[in-house]
């Protein structure tokens, strides 16, 4: 933290500006891969808006600025990332991909195997800067990573924890976090005035959930998925029909042992949800387990559709919205925009000229 600089997007520019100059300068070249790549997070995708923004102006700026003073090579940001929720879905798992890309290293020739034991893929573009949002809190689960830069303090600890997590994940890189914090918001600057308190005791900082196991939108919404993927793990060729009620008793009488331990009070609920889901499974014929077309299912005779697609109106079997992740949103939005009634009004004011 830095007040006497003016703003956190100078401070960036400074963070960003070494830590690109730094990664050259590592003595052993097997060393720098680790900390070539510096993943950035930030709260929000306005920061990182203005982040980009200074990727493209001021931080090669001030590059050449320390070219002329210290006389030395600068390395620009030529190969930045975004890894945020404005990419679409089949991108994020390909530019998780392109993390993966190491530096090759300098007594291997492309294509050729390291000296380090790995394979130095040809013509990699080995990521510079990336900047992501809490899109990286699960499933980035990559090695090679050691240098990360939190921009402001997270809002959360457990938030903090998972973020942090991502680099140092391998004990030749051990990790670097580097946090920003901004002089002018008070929750930041009282982070950084107990710093070391607050790290010596991180775990016990953590927020107690805000959601409660075996309630009733939980059971209504993930008993039936949870049951289902038991069943069909122990017994892969298990058909929906007839229905398997010993099955089904089975998997659901692991559910109860566990709904027992954590809250008796909603056992009463838990019954009623296995009650209805039995019923409505024993009373319509299921000849498969997916009620879409997507999955090679029978709309109209499936037990299960992706939650966020509408039911089939004509189908008078009930179908269970099921999610498919428990880390992501099942269902998009599309939005379309129509003229119609700028065309209409047009047309009403000719015809009343």
């Amino acid at each position: 933290m830095s007040p006497s600089l003016g703003s956190t997007q100078t401070v960036q520019v400074r963070v960003a500006t070494a830590t690109l100059q730094a990664g050259p300068q590592i003595p052993d070249p097997a060393d720098r891969d680790g900390y070539w790549t510096n993943l950035n997070f930030l709260n929000s995708l306005r920061e990182l808006g203005n982040t980009l923004s200074l990727l493209d102006s001021d931080i090669p700026d001030y590059l050449v600025g320390l070219q002329r003073r210290d006389m030395v090579t600068p390395r620009y940001p030529r190969n930045t990332m975004e890894l945020t929720s404005r990419r679409r879905s089949d991108e994020i798992p390909k530019a998780i991909e392109e993390l993966e890309f190491r530096l090759p290293h300098p007594d291997c020739a492309d294509g050729a195997k390291c000296v380090s034991g790995r394979s130095c893929p040809e013509n990699a573009k080995c990521v510079d800067v990336c900047l992501a949002s809490n899109i990286i809190e699960v499933g980035v689960d990559i090695d090679r990573l050691g240098l990360m830069t939190i921009v402001g303090q997270p809002k959360t600890t457990a938030q903090y924890i998972q973020v942090s997590g991502r680099v140092g994940r391998h004990p030749r890189t051990p990790g670097l976090v580097i946090t920003i914090y901004g002089a002018t918001k008070p929750r930041d600057r009282s982070h950084y005035e107990r710093f070391r308190t607050y790290h010596q005791q991180l775990y016990a900082q953590v927020e107690p959930t805000s959601v409660t196991p075996f309630a009733e939108p939980v059971l209504k919404r993930a008993l039936h998925a949870a049951a289902i993927s038991r069943m069909r793990q122990v017994d892969p060729a298990l058909e929906p029909s007839p229905f398997p009620k010993a099955a089904f008793a089975e998997a659901v009488a692991l559910l109860r042992a566990r709904a027992d331990l954590v809250d008796p009070g909603e056992l009463a609920v838990f019954d009623h949800w296995v009650d209805e889901r039995s019923r409505q499974w024993d009373k319509g014929e299921r000849t498969a387990w997916a009620a879409t077309t997507y999955f090679k299912g029978d709309p109209k005779q499936g037990l299960m559709r992706p939650a966020g697609e509408l039911a089939d109106p004509d189908n008078k079997n009930i179908t269970w919205e099921t999610p498919m992740s428990m880390r992501s949103v099942d269902a998009e939005c599309r939005l379309d925009v129509t003229l119609a009634y700028v065309n209409e009004d047009v047309e009403t004011e000719e015809a009343q000229a």
